[in-house]
């Protein structure tokens, strides 16, 4: 979802004479937005253990990696533009 909330900065910042509102804007925000819904489901209150663990699961991981990136980023700062290349490119 990230990646396709991210898609539109980059073409805007480093390729806009390439930008095309349908596939740069809106594609990657109807994505985003289809991709909203499964995650609805494990996260309903009133669920039984574990699955009433499962949003603290995932928000623990998802800080586990958000500092995993961080260090990455200052271990290697060009990674990040790198990757961003890469994956717009594809």
């Amino acid at each position: 979802m990230l990646t396709n909330l991210a898609l539109p900065v980059y073409v805007t910042r480093y390729h806009r004479s390439e930008l095309e509102i349908l596939r740069h804007v809106l594609l990657p925000i109807a994505g985003t937005l289809i991709m909203l819904l499964p995650p609805r489901g494990p996260i309903q209150p009133g669920q039984t253990w574990p699955f009433n663990v499962f949003p603290w699961i995932a928000l623990g991981a998802l800080a586990l990696f958000e500092v995993y990136g961080i260090v990455m980023a200052q271990l290697s700062p060009d990674l990040a533009g790198r990757i961003g290349a890469y994956v717009a490119d594809q």
